[in-house]
C-alpha cells in the first residue's frame, strides 16, 4: 500500500479507511470523487447514469435516511451507490441490475479500499505480479471475465450485479444480498402481439428517459453495423423529435475489393432511409498500441475488443446509443433443447457456447456447401453446442478448466435451489457477461453510453416464455409490423429478410430467396472479419511485438510459440484474449498504473 495518491481525473470515486493525506476527509473515510454528496453525518457516492425516478445526490441520500438502501431497489439505470453514515460506522453498496458501472473492494484487518476505478486501487494497493491470480486470467482467456466474482488479483474482488452490500468497518465484515433475479414466466399467456407491443414501449420508455436526462444540444451517435438492434434506434430517436444524430460502422468496407460489405450495405440503405449522416470506420484505421491501451484501460477484466477499439476515427457526437445487451430479447445462442439439459450438461453447455475453449469450426469447401444446401432446403434451427474439449497443451491444463468448471457447477446448483429453470439460469449467466465499457458498447470509456435495452426491456422480458426469444421472435414481430422498411433489409447472417419470411410464400419462392440471401452473403462477405484480421500480417507483427517483452510469469504460464504458430485447434478470438493478457501482466510488471486511471 502506499502512502500518496493522484485524485481521478475521470467521474470515478474512491474511498479507502487508511490515512492517505492527499484525499479528502470525512470521518474515518478518505476519499476523492466528482460525484460526492454530503449531508450532515452522511456521505453518499453515485457513479453512473439514472433515467428513473428522477432523483439528484440530496433526494436519494433523503431517501436512503428514510427507508434504507434497500429503498433504492427501484432505481432505473445503470450506476453503483455507495453510503456510508459515521454512527453506524459501515459502508452501504447498491448496484444496477447487470453491474454496469463494476465497483472493486478490497477488505483486510488493515483496512477497506474500494473504487470504481480498477487501475487506481491497483495503484493504491501497489500490486505487482506475485499478487496475480493466475486462473483468473486463464478464465478471462476462456470464458470471456473471471468467474465467481474475482478480478486478476488474488485479493481484490468485483461487488455482484443487483446487490445491496454492507461493510461494517469496525470488524470488516461484508454482507451481501441479491435484490432481483432473472427468471421467464412459463405461465404467461401474454401472445407475440401483445409481447411486441410491451416491448415497443420499454424501447420508447428507455429513450425517453434517455432524452430528457440530456440536454437537446446533444448529438447522438449510433455504431449502426447492419444488424438488427442498431437499425430501430434512429426509429425510436426520431419518434422522440432528436434530430441531431450522427451515425458510423467499423469494419471492413470491401472485404472483395470492389463489393461493399453485406454490413456496410445494410449500414448505407438504413443511415439512407432514416436521412442521417453516415461515416465509415475502418478496423485498422488506428495503431493497435493505441487500441490496446483503450481496451486495457476501460475494460481490464473483459474478453479483448483490440480488433474492434475505435476511438479516434468516428464522426463528432456526444452520447452513444446502442443495442448493448441484445441477448436480453434473444440471439443464436438460446435454444429449445436448454430446458431438457441434466445439470451436467447444462454445465458442458455454458462451457461450449460462452466460452473460447472448443476449436474453432474447420471450414472447408464440402462442409461450406454441405451447410448452406442444408439451411436452403430447411428452415435454419438453433442447436446445441457440444463441448469438444477440456484442455489445451501450453494454453489451459485439466486442473485450471476443472476449476473453471466446478465455479460454473456450483452456480448452476445455487440458481437450481432458487427453483429456477435452465433457460432461466443460462439467460442470466449470458446476461452477467454484459459490459457497458467494451468497444462497441461504449468506444471503450470514451463516451457516455447508454443502451435502448436498459433497464426497461429487461424487465419486460421476464414477463414472457422463453420461446419469445428464440430466434428473436418478439423483436423481430415488432420490426415487421412497427418499421416494416427495417424489415425488408437483410441482417448480419445469412438468413432471409424478416418481410420474407413474415409473408406467404410458396416452397420455390422460399427456396429461390435462401439461395439469393446466402449467394449475397457469400459474395460480399461481413464487414466484420474477425478470424482474418488475427491472420492479418499487421496484427501478427503487433503480437509478436507484444509477446518479445520480457514477462516471467506470462511466459510461465503460456506457451508462447504454440499461439504464435497459431495452430488450428485454438479459437483465433482465444489468441486476442492472450495479447490482451500479456499487456496487462506488463502494465502490472512496470507498475505503471497511474497512466490507466
Amino acid at each position: 500500500m502506499i502512502d500518496s495518491i493522484e485524485p481521478l481525473k475521470s467521474n470515478d470515486y474512491f474511498i479507502t479507511t487508511s490515512q492517505i493525506k492527499s484525499l479528502n476527509n470525512f470521518d474515518q473515510l478518505n476519499y476523492f470523487g466528482s460525484n460526492v454528496h454530503i449531508d450532515g453525518d452522511d456521505i453518499l457516492f453515485l457513479k453512473g447514469n439514472l433515467l428513473y425516478p428522477k432523483l439528484d445526490l440530496s433526494d436519494i441520500l433523503d431517501k436512503i435516511k428514510q427507508s434504507g438502501v434497500e429503498s433504492l431497489n427501484d432505481l432505473k439505470g445503470d450506476f453503483v451507490i455507495t453510503y456510508y453514515n459515521k454512527q453506524e460506522k459501515s459502508l452501504c453498496i447498491i448496484n444496477d441490475k447487470l453491474a454496469l458501472e463494476p465497483l472493486y473492494y478490497h477488505v483486510e484487518d488493515s483496512g477497506v479500499v474500494l473504487s470504481t476505478n480498477f487501475w487506481k486501487i491497483a495503484e493504491f494497493l501497489d500490486f505487482n505480479l506475485l499478487d496475480v491470480d493466475i486462473q483468473a486470467l486463464k478464465e478471462m482467456a476462456f470464458f470471456l471475465k473471471p468467474l465467481s466474482n474475482r478480478t486478476f488479483f488474488k485479493k481484490l474482488y468485483i461487488f455482484p450485479a443487483a446487490s445491496i452490500g454492507k461493510i461494517n468497518l469496525e470488524t470488516n465484515d461484508v454482507l451481501i444480498e441479491e435484490y432481483w433475479d432473472f427468471r421467464f414466466n412459463y405461465k404467461s399467456e401474454i401472445t407475440v402481439e401483445e409481447a411486441s407491443e410491451r416491448l415497443d414501449a420499454a424501447i420508447t420508455l428507455a429513450i425517453k428517459g434517455i432524452v430528457d436526462s440530456n440536454p437537446e444540444s446533444v448529438t447522438y451517435g449510433i455504431g449502426v453495423s447492419g444488424g438488427l438492434d442498431t437499425r430501430i434506434i434512429p426509429h425510436y430517436l426520431q419518434k422522440n423529435n432528436v434530430e441531431n444524430i450522427e451515425s458510423f460502422i467499423i469494419g471492413e468496407e470491401k472485404p472483395r475489393c470492389f463489393i461493399l460489405s453485406r454490413d456496410h450495405k445494410n449500414a448505407n440503405d438504413i443511415t439512407e432511409h432514416y436521412g442521417i449522416p453516415h461515416h465509415i470506420s475502418e478496423y485498422d484505421s488506428e495503431d493497435y498500441d493505441e487500441k490496446i491501451f483503450y481496451d486495457v484501460k476501460s475494460h481490464p477484466l473483459r474478453a479483448s475488443n483490440i480488433l474492434k477499439v475505435i476511438t479516434k476515427n468516428l464522426p463528432d457526437f456526444d452520447v452513444l446509443l446502442t443495442g448493448g445487451y441484445g441477448t436480453v430479447v434473444g440471439g443464436h445462442i438460446i435454444s429449445k433443447e436448454l430446458d431438457a439439459l441434466s445439470d451436467a450438461e447444462l454445465v458442458d453447455t455454458i462451457c461450449s457456447t460462452l466460452s473460447r475453449i472448443n476449436p474453432p469450426p474447420k471450414r472447408t469447401f464440402k462442409s461450406i456447401v454441405a451447410s448452406t444446401l442444408n439451411n436452403i432446403l430447411h428452415t435454419p434451427s438453433i442447436k446445441r453446442r457440444r463441448l469438444k474439449r477440456t484442455y489445451i497443451n501450453g494454453v489451459l491444463t485439466k486442473d485450471e478448466f476443472n476449476i473453471a468448471r466446478e465455479k460454473i457447477s456450483n452456480y448452476i446448483m445455487i440458481e437450481k435451489n432458487k427453483q429456477k429453470s435452465n433457460s432461466d439460469i443460462f439467460m442470466k449467466y449470458h446476461l452477467l457477461l454484459s459490459s457497458k465499457y467494451g468497444a462497441f458498447e461504449g468506444l471503450s470509456g470514451t463516451k457516455k453510453a447508454y443502451s435502448i435495452y436498459f433497464p426497461y426491456t429487461l424487465d419486460e422480458v421476464s414477463h414472457w416464455p422463453p420461446d419469445y426469444v428464440i430466434g428473436r421472435k418478439v423483436l423481430e414481430y415488432m420490426i415487421y409490423e412497427k418499421i416494416p422498411e427495417m424489415a425488408k433489409i437483410s441482417g448480419q447472417n445469412k438468413q432471409i429478410t424478416i418481410h420474407d419470411r413474415y409473408r406467404q410464400t410458396s416452397k420455390i419462392q422460399l427456396f429461390f430467396l435462401r439461395l439469393a440471401s446466402y449467394l449475397t452473403y457469400y459474395l460480399r462477405e461481413p464487414g466484420l472479419r474477425y478470424r482474418k484480421w488475427i491472420k492479418s500480417k499487421r496484427f501478427r507483427e503487433f503480437e509478436v511485438s507484444i509477446f518479445k517483452r520480457e514477462n516471467e510469469l506470462f511466459h510461465h504460464i503460456f506457451d508462447v510459440e504454440r499461439v504464435l504458430n497459431e495452430s488450428e485447434d485454438i479459437h483465433q478470438l482465444l489468441i486476442e484474449n492472450i495479447v490482451k493478457i500479456k499487456y496487462f501482466l506488463d502494465v502490472v510488471a512496470s507498475k505503471d498504473y497511474e497512466k490507466y486511471t
